[in-house]
C-alpha cells in the first residue's frame, strides 16, 4: 500500500493593515495570512495580498507619509470637556448614598475613639489628682 501523500503547503500571503484610531498606535502593520484578514474596529486591511513581506514593507514605506495629521482648530477648547467631566464626577460622588454611609461610619468610629480615650484618661491617677486640685482651686476661687 503506497504511503499517503503529504498535504500541499499553504501559500502564505502578506497583508498590510491600517489602524483607523490615529497616530497613538503605529498606523500600519504587516500580517501573514492565507486569506484576507477580517476588518476589526482597530485594524482594517489597507492593501494586499503581497507575495513577500518585503513587498508589503515597500508599500508601507511608499504610503507612510500620504496621510498628514490635520490639527484640530478647536483643540484649545478641550479644557471645557475636562471641566465638565470633573463636575460630573463630583456630582456623582456627592449624590452617592454609599459615600455618605461610609463617612457616617468613619465619623462614628472617630467619635467612639475619642470617647474611649477620654474614659481611659479619666481612670488614670494623674487625671484623678488633677481633678481634685481643680476642685480645690474652684472652691478657693468661689470663696474669695
Amino acid at each position: 500500500m503506497p504511503a499517503a501523500a503529504a498535504p500541499p503547503p499553504i501559500h502564505q500571503q502578506w497583508w498590510v493593515e491600517q489602524n483607523p484610531l490615529g497616530q497613538k498606535i503605529s498606523p500600519y502593520r504587516i500580517v501573514e495570512s492565507p486569506t484576507r484578514p477580517p476588518n476589526t474596529q482597530q485594524w482594517i486591511v489597507a492593501a494586499g495580498p503581497f507575495a513577500t513581506q518585503a513587498d508589503a514593507q515597500k508599500w508601507v514605506t511608499q504610503h507612510q507619509g500620504h496621510f498628514p495629521h490635520i490639527p484640530n482648530p478647536f483643540g484649545f477648547l478641550a479644557w471645557i470637556q475636562d471641566v465638565g467631566h470633573w463636575i460630573g464626577v463630583f456630582v456623582a460622588n456627592i449624590t452617592d448614598i454609599h459615600m455618605w454611609i461610609s463617612l457616617g461610619w468613619l465619623l462614628l468610629g472617630g467619635f467612639l475613639l475619642l470617647i474611649g480615650l477620654w474614659l481611659w484618661a479619666r481612670g488614670t491617677r494623674f487625671y484623678q489628682e488633677f481633678q481634685k486640685q481643680a476642685t480645690q482651686a474652684a472652691t478657693v476661687a468661689a470663696a474669695a
